[in-house]
This record gives C-alpha cells, structure tokens and sequence, in this order.
C-alpha cells in the first residue's frame, strides 16, 4: 500500500510545478526571476523535510532566508 500523505518533498515539487506554469505565462525577465524564487524555496528542502512544519511555510521561509542572506552580505 503506498503512502497517503505526501511528503515535503512532494508538496514542494507539486508546488514549484505550479508556479513554473505561471512563470511560462509570464514575460521572459519575471519568469526567469520567478525560476531563481523556486530555487531558492527549494534551497532548504531538507531542512523543511526533517523539521515537520508545513512545506510551504517552509518553502516561504527558505526564500526569506536566501533573500537576507543576501541583503545582508551585500550591506
């Protein structure tokens, strides 16, 4: 019998394919932008895995880490 509830990896993929299909709706510059942002929510995906909170809070939260990260190497 196979698993009844996805992993976080799983909601994370079904995630990053959803918004990949709004990125091809997008112009060329904002959809290249919005590929880096799903990167960077999946950056984490193990951390978010082990960590039992919700997968896309955690996808949020991995892309507000990456973003400081970089705000404050640069300030």
């Amino acid at each position: 019998m196979g698993r009844s509830i996805p992993t976080a990896r799983q909601v994370m993929e079904n995630l990053s394919r959803d918004i990949m299909r709004m990125a091809d709706l997008m112009q060329s510059g904002d959809a290249d932008i919005l590929k880096q942002i799903i990167m960077l929510g999946k950056k984490h995906s193990a951390e978010i895995s082990y960590s039992g909170i919700d997968p896309y809070l955690g996808f949020v939260l991995s892309i507000l880490l990456e973003v400081c990260r970089k705000s404050c190497q640069e300030g």
